[in-house]
């Protein structure tokens, strides 16, 4: 899996994405500087703050949103897809309204993910303890006999009450 922080910033040719007022994107550079390194770190150097994530960090799919508000500027909202190999282009939208619109196109893909990971959970063969499948699976036979256990002690404290 690759996290922004563990990214190293593609070469000096790569183009990453503007959403312009036409609504088109458009070719632009993100980042004005070109120092090798962690992109977080330079986001965050640039005064980029980690705004929010869509999908889970531990999939094979998720959203990365970042914002940066400048003096007498508005917010502007940075978004970048990671697979488990790869990170998009960084595509930057001048509002919440179109970050919004952004996520809600995604949404799909993550939720897919989702079902993907679940269902690949539960076909392998291996066990992992921070499985959601495992979990699941150790709530349902732990968590009933714990709920039993609770329920029969509290129908004998209502039997004892009823006999004195």
């Amino acid at each position: 899996m690759v996290y922004a922080e563990e990214l190293v910033i593609p070469s000096k040719d790569a183009r990453d994405l503007q959403l312009n007022a036409e609504g088109q994107w458009e070719s632009t550079k993100v980042l004005a500087s070109d120092d090798d390194g962690g992109l977080s770190d330079l986001l965050r150097a640039e005064g980029w703050r980690e705004f929010t994530t869509l999908g889970d960090p531990e999939s094979t799919l998720f959203l990365e949103t970042w914002q940066r508000a400048r003096d007498n500027e508005p917010t502007e909202y940075l978004l970048i897809v990671n697979t488990e190999s790869r990170v998009s282009p960084l595509m930057r939208v001048g509002s919440f309204p179109e970050m919004m619109e952004l996520m809600a196109r995604w949404a799909p893909a993550f939720q897919a993910t989702a079902i993907t990971d679940v269902v690949a959970g539960l076909t392998d063969l291996q066990l992992d303890p921070f499985s959601l499948v495992e979990n699941v699976a150790a709530k349902a036979a732990y968590g009933a006999q714990d709920g039993l256990s609770m329920k029969r002690t509290d129908e004998e404290r209502e039997r004892r009450a009823r006999r004195r």
